[in-house]
């Protein structure tokens, strides 16, 4: 899923002509799959299935967060769902009940994600895009004499402020 639209790209780097679209597209599927490699998620609302061990208490985080929806919480193949809550990352038990210990014997299913793609990630997307457009016809120059004046460019991946727009989505395995 593309996290940020050509419209926006566009706009941002001040183009109007369609000359570049298939080019900005295929940055953008790029900048996308990128930044959700970075940051180890799927943005989009995706249905997940965990199989988990019990942990004995009566919380369980979940992998992928913000929980959107849950479909069912099963324990050794008992329907649990009525019985527990959610907040982004963690399911509990309301009633007293626990995750018992076990082996792989809770089953999750849930849907987590964003219906709406963070503004702030999208705007990280198509700086990315933009920073890519732009540097499409110096690759591998490091500097260059323009008008008497040496003028130098970052020739890194990821920018620092991209890395710390990005930090608090980077999900911890």
């Amino acid at each position: 899923m593309a996290l940020c639209n050509l419209d926006d790209v566009k706009a941002f780097l001040g183009l109007e002509a369609p000359t570049s679209d298939d080019l900005l597209n295929t940055l953008i599927n790029n900048a996308s799959a990128f930044i959700e490699n970075y940051t180890n998620r799927v943005f989009a609302v995706t249905n997940y299935v965990e199989i988990r061990n019990g942990t004995g208490s009566a919380k369980m985080p979940v992998q992928y967060a913000p929980i959107t929806q849950l479909n069912s919480i099963k324990i050794n193949d008992v329907d649990y769902t009525s019985y527990v809550k959610n907040t982004d990352n963690l399911i509990w038990f309301t009633n007293g009940n626990i995750f018992p210990s076990g082996l792989m014997n809770v089953e999750l299913n849930y849907m987590a994600g964003y219906d709406a793609i963070p503004s702030d990630v999208s705007q990280v997307c198509v700086d990315l895009v933009a920073y890519k457009f732009k540097q499409k016809d110096r690759i591998g120059i490091n500097s260059k004499t323009l008008g008497g004046e040496i003028v130098t460019f970052e020739l890194r991946d990821i920018r620092v402020d991209i890395q710390n727009k990005l930090a608090s989505y980077v999900r911890v395995v």
